[in-house]
């Protein structure tokens, strides 16, 4: 079950850094769309809410 739980958050943290990490390490051409659509759905929001779960557990 720990692995699941560690493997969800990888995969947030993940997807979180590809949209607002460094642009020198994310694919240019992408970033712009994927940005849009991350706060079109308040996953900025998600992102601070599971690393806010995972901290207090």
């Amino acid at each position: 079950m720990i692995v699941m739980e560690i493997r969800h958050f990888y995969q947030v943290q993940d997807d979180f850094f590809d949209c607002f990490g460094k642009p020198e390490v994310t694919e240019l051409h992408k970033l712009a769309r994927v940005k849009e659509l991350n706060k079109r759905l308040g996953l900025s929001n998600t992102y601070a809410f599971e690393t806010f779960e995972t901290n207090v557990l």
